[in-house]
């Protein structure tokens, strides 16, 4: 079961969802999601790692420098749940 509070903290912020749904698309570069989003780099980064620290995004390793996201397990169960407590998709 899905904390309500988790839910209802991804509802109150704007891009946490869009983030997530475009993670959940395909794994990404933060530089695309931005793009994407039309939104500056430092707020997607704070909005990342603060996903991050939820544990409803993952880390890929690669070899460059560069990190790339995806949705973890919990993000796939969280979005879901947040989908049926808001009637969406």
């Amino acid at each position: 079961m899905i904390d309500l509070a988790l839910i209802n903290w991804l509802h109150d912020g704007e891009y946490r969802i869009k983030v997530m749904r475009l993670l959940k698309s395909s794994p990404d570069i933060p530089t695309n999601i931005s793009r994407k989003l039309v939104i500056h780099k430092s707020s997607l980064s704070r909005i990342l790692n603060d996903l991050y620290e939820k544990q409803l995004i993952e880390k890929v390793t690669s070899n460059s420098r560069t990190i790339t996201y995806k949705v973890s397990a919990l993000g796939e169960e969280t979005l879901k749940e947040f989908d049926k407590k808001n009637g969406s998709k």
